[in-house]
């Protein structure tokens, strides 16, 4: 009788909760998964409402931004041969960097180098509504307490409206230039091909005037050999008249004639590559190939109102989703029962308090001995 009250009062315990050592640990991680979307669908409103915030602001943002006119132009530069590469192709010899053109990257660094941009912010341009030039300096107002900053700081917004593209298989350059006003943005982009122009003649000049200046310091050279070795050929053809009876003087007198003949030719190439070289030194043609010239937009670029909705969509329901965890995990009755939660409630209203009153903090930071006996 008694076994069996026993046993009927132990049958009466309702079984435990607590998983056993034999339970699977997936139980236990699935149900946080479930504990967090549900948490996340609990707060689907602020998820929801910091969406269609950001996105309304991204997209506000965007479609309050100033209209800009992209004038878009292209070019190909021009290859030709050196006068001291003409010599040594010549003479059978392959100099590097001595024909051809530079490559098609050479001149996007060209155009985004700060001298060049800066005599760009510095040149006049026609200003539509305005009744004198204007210089980009002036035109993009930017702030500096020295003209040397102002410039530097127009530089920075030119290079930001410049975009350069090249291609390394048709050695084809794109620049694309953009402004408040199409008039400007092709006045923009003429005024850059122009300073490149410029920078490329003063260049092939500064290179022809020494390339000139070295066939003429070789020219004099050559000369004076040249001289020295028909006088040494004379001497011979003086001494024997009858040289074509001896071997040996046959021989002497054909390395004579060699050298003469030899110092002769290369007289000659550096005759004809001084000539050139003078030619290059004064020639003004264009360096460049225009491809496409600077073109007058028609219509405004497009602001990217749906791009730029959409990206502050994504980034607020991300924004949303943190928050959403973060105030599901502090509204927890688990947490809220915990010291470290009543903790956090008290240095939070701390916190407040000492930014509502900043004296406050000040004071007791002063005196931390006279709030301790407080």
């Amino acid at each position: 009788m008694t076994h069996a009250t026993i046993s009927s009062t132990t049958g009466a315990h309702p079984p435990s909760l607590t998983p056993g050592p034999g339970s699977s640990p997936e139980s236990a991680g699935d149900a946080t998964i479930f504990s967090a979307l549900n948490g996340l669908l609990r707060q689907r409103a602020l998820v929801l409402g910091c969406a269609v915030l950001f996105g309304a602001a991204g997209g506000l943002w965007a479609f309050s931004r100033e209209r800009v006119y992209t004038s878009v132009s292209s070019f190909m530069p021009e290859g030709r041969q050196s006068a001291a590469g003409g010599l040594a192709a010549q003479l059978g010899l392959s100099l590097p960097g001595m024909g051809g053109s530079e490559s098609p990257q050479f001149y996007v660094d060209l155009l985004r180098s700060r001298e060049l941009l800066g005599s760009a912010v510095t040149t006049a341009l026609t200003v539509p509504g305005s009744p004198r030039p204007m210089t980009l300096v002036d035109l993009y107002d930017v702030e500096g307490e020295t003209p040397a900053l102002r410039r530097d700081a127009a530089i920075d917004r030119l290079d930001a409206a410049v975009d350069l593209s090249s291609s390394a298989r048709t050695n084809v350059v794109s620049v694309k230039v953009s402004a408040s006003s199409p008039t400007l943005a092709q006045q923009l982009n003429r005024r850059l091909l122009d300073l490149l122009g410029e920078f490329n003649l003063r260049r092939r000049q500064s290179r022809a005037s020494e390339e000139r200046r070295f066939a003429e310091e070789r020219l004099a050279t050559v000369k004076a050999e040249l001289r020295v070795a028909e006088d040494r050929l004379q001497t011979f053809l003086q001494s024997n008249r009858d040289y074509e009876n001896s071997p040996s003087l046959v021989f002497s007198y054909e390395r004579l004639q060699a050298d003469v003949v030899l110092l002769r030719q290369v007289v000659m190439t550096l005759q004809q590559s001084a000539e050139q070289a003078k030619i290059e030194e004064v020639r003004d043609t264009p360096t460049i190939t225009l491809v496409e010239s600077s073109s007058l937009p028609v219509r405004p670029d497009p602001r990217g109102t749906v791009k730029f909705a959409l990206i502050g969509a994504f980034v607020g329901f991300v924004l949303g989703i943190a928050v959403a965890f973060v105030r599901e995990t502090l509204t927890s009755p688990s947490v809220r029962a915990t010291s470290d939660y009543e903790e956090f409630v008290r240095l939070r209203r701390e916190a407040l308090s000492d930014l509502l009153h900043p004296w406050r903090a000040f004071r007791r930071r002063r005196s931390p001995g006279a709030e301790r006996l407080a």
